[in-house]
C-alpha cells in the first residue's frame, strides 16, 4: 500500500531536459490537488452509496472517479477558469496504431545481440524480473485470500515470462500482475479470471478505438485512484499489530487498545526495513534486503528449535543409549546439536535416531562424522538410524566424508549406519 502511495506524488513533477524533475507549482498544483481529492471523494461516495442504492453498485468506482475528474478538468479548469493540468495526452499520448515487431519497425534502431548489449540490458532485466515476480506473487496471494480460491504460483510466473517476451518483441514495456488494477477489478465485482481477460480485451478495444477519449483524462484523476487503491490495499490493523509485537508482554498487557495478536519480531523488522528502503532505492533491492533478514532470522530461530532427548534401552543384555533428534541440523544449530553428547560417560553402544530431524548441509555431515571420530577414539560404537529420505541422500552422496563409518552406501540403503 505504501509503495503505491510513493508512486503517486511523482505525477506532480515534470521532466525537463529528459532527466531533471521539477515540481508543479502555483495554480496548476492547486487544481491537480483538487482533482485528486475530487476523484477520491467520488470513489468513496460510490462505494458508500452502493450499499444503499442498487444502481450505484453497478458503477465501477474507478470509472466514476475518472469521469468526474475529466468533466471537472474540461468544464471547470479549462472551460470556466481558462487554466489546465496535465492529461494523458500531454504526458504520453495514446495512439490507435497497431504494434509491429521491433525488427520490422523503422522507429527502432535495434543493436547487435552481442555481449556488450547483454551487459547493458542484464542489470535492468534482473531488477525488473525481481520486482515483477514479487508483485505478481503478492497479487496472486492477495486475490486467493480475497476470493477463497487456489492459484498456481509457478504457472503465474511462467505465463508472466511468456507475456513479457511477446510484449518485448512488439516494443512494449515489461509488466506484471499489478496489485492496484487487481483491487479495482475486485472492488468492481470481478471474481475470477474472466474479469481479467475482459479487462484486457476492453483495454485493447479502447486503445484502438477510443484513444482520443483516453488522452483527455487528467493525470491527477489517475493519482486520486492510486491513493484510493493505497487506502484499500493497506492493512490498517497491521499498524497496531506491529506496535504490539515490538513491545514486551508486560507493557502490551497494560495497553488495552492493542490487539492480542502478535507476529514474530523478525517479521516486524522486515516489514519496517522494506517499507523504508523501497522509496529510496527500488522494490528489488528492498526485497533482497528483506530476504536476507528473513534468512538470518530463520537460521537464528531454527537453531533454538533443535531438541535432543535421551533414553536407555536394553539390546541383548547390553545397555544402549538412544539420542532422539528433533529439528534441523545445519550450520547454525551444530553447537546446540553437539552439546547434548557426552562421549566419556556414554555406554559402549550409542544410537542416534533422526526420524524427526533433517541433515541439511555440509556442516551437519561434518558434525555427525566428528561424533563418529570421537566415539571411535573412545572405542565405542555409534549407530545412525531412522534417517529421512532426504538425510539418507545427503549421507549417501557425502559418504566419503564419513571416515569413521564403514560401508556407508550399502548400509544407507537399509537406513542404518554403524561404526566402532
Amino acid at each position: 500500500g505504501l509503495i503505491v502511495k510513493y508512486d503517486g506524488p511523482s505525477s506532480f513533477d515534470v521532466l525537463e531536459n529528459d532527466d531533471i524533475a521539477t515540481w508543479v507549482e502555483g495554480s496548476e498544483a492547486a487544481y491537480m490537488t483538487i482533482l485528486v481529492l475530487l476523484t477520491m471523494f467520488t470513489m468513496f461516495a460510490i462505494k458508500f452509496a452502493s450499499s444503499k442504492i442498487k444502481f450505484c453498485a453497478k458503477i465501477p468506482t474507478a470509472l466514476g472517479g475518472v469521469v468526474v475528474a475529466t468533466i471537472f478538468e474540461w468544464a471547470i479548469v479549462r472551460g470556466a477558469i481558462n487554466s489546465q493540468t496535465n492529461t494523458v495526452g500531454d504526458i504520453a499520448e495514446v495512439t490507435g496504431s497497431p504494434p509491429v515487431p521491433v525488427w520490422a519497425d523503422n522507429e527502432f534502431n535495434m543493436p547487435r545481440l552481442d555481449g556488450k548489449t547483454f551487459n547493458k540490458v542484464l542489470p535492468t532485466a534482473i531488477t525488473i524480473t525481481i520486482v515483477g515476480l514479487v508483485e505478481s506473487l503478492m497479487t496472486v496471494r492477495f486475490v486467493a485470500s480475497r476470493t477463497k480460491t487456489f492459484a498456481n504460483a509457478r504457472q503465474e510466473a511462467v505465463v508472466l515470462g511468456i507475456g513479457n517476451l511477446i510484449a518485448g518483441i512488439f516494443g512494449g514495456q515489461g509488466g506484471c500482475s499489478e496489485i492496484g488494477l487487481t483491487i479495482i477489478n475486485l472492488e468492481s465485482g470481478g471474481s475470477n479470471r474472466v474479469s481479467g481477460v475482459t479487462s484486457a480485451l476492453c483495454t485493447m478495444i479502447i486503445i484502438f478505438a477510443a484513444y482520443p477519449v483516453i488522452n483527455l483524462i487528467p493525470i491527477a484523476g489517475l493519482v486520486g485512484i492510486m491513493f484510493v487503491i493505497c487506502f484499500y490495499t493497506f492493512d490498517w490493523g497491521s499498524l497496531l499489530i506491529l506496535v504490539a509485537s515490538a513491545l514486551p508482554t508486560s507493557v502490551r498487557e497494560k495497553l488495552s487498545f492493542l490487539p492480542k495478536t502478535k507476529i514474530n519480531r523478525v517479521d516486524v523488522v522486515i516489514i519496517i526495513v522494506v517499507t523504508i528502503v523501497t522509496p529510496f532505492t527500488d522494490l528489488a533491492i528492498a526485497v533482497v534486503i528483506g530476504c536476507f533478514i528473513a534468512m538470518v532470522g530463520f537460521a537464528w530461530e531454527s537453531a533454538d528449535r533443535l531438541r535432543v532427548t535421551t533414553t536407555m534401552e536394553q539390546e541383548g543384555g547390553q545397555a544402549v543409549k538412544v539420542y532422539e533428534v528433533f529439528g534441523s541440523v545445519y550450520y547454525a544449530s551444530i553447537e546446540n546439536f553437539l552439546k547434548n553428547f557426552n562421549v566419556d560417560r556414554d555406554p559402549d553402544v550409542v544410537e542416534i535416531r533422526m526420524a524427526s530431524a533433517d541433515l541439511c548441509d555440509y556442516s551437519a555431515i561434518k558434525a555427525v562424522n566428528g561424533l563418529g571420530d570421537d566415539y571411535k577414539i573412545a572405542n565405542k560404537t555409534l549407530r545412525l538410524r531412522r534417517l529421512k529420505q532426504g538425510s539418507m541422500k545427503m549421507v549417501y552422496e557425502g559418504h566419503r566424508l564419513f571416515t569413521s563409518f564403514h560401508d556407508v552406501p550399502s548400509v544407507m540403503l537399509e537406513g542404518t549406519m554403524a561404526t566402532k
